[in-house]
């Protein structure tokens, strides 16, 4: 998580962060509350980087963790790509 001087719209933003003034990484911003932002990294952060600027990693893969609510409730999974159904359920309209 990254911590911006605003809230302005960034997701989808192209980034390069200095770690230590001796190391530039670059990432794209993939989610954003507020003033704060997530950055995949092209290349991954090596695990003792991660841990020095005082996160822990997860022990399971970011892409194989379940979604979950802010209350940490596992949110459902998505529909098929292109198709929601409303009202009762009876019909499914095309996107």
């Amino acid at each position: 998580m990254v911590e911006l001087g605003d809230a302005r719209d960034v997701i989808g933003s192209s980034v390069a962060i200095d770690l230590y003034g001796s190391v530039t990484t670059v990432g794209t911003v993939i989610w954003q509350s507020s003033h704060y932002v997530g950055v995949r990294f092209e290349v991954p952060l090596h695990d003792a980087v991660v841990r020095h600027v005082g996160f822990t990693p997860p022990e399971i893969p970011f892409e194989e963790q379940l979604h979950r609510d802010r209350f940490g409730r596992v949110l459902p999974p998505l529909e098929s790509a292109g198709r929601r159904r409303y009202g009762d359920g009876s019909a499914g309209a095309a996107l």
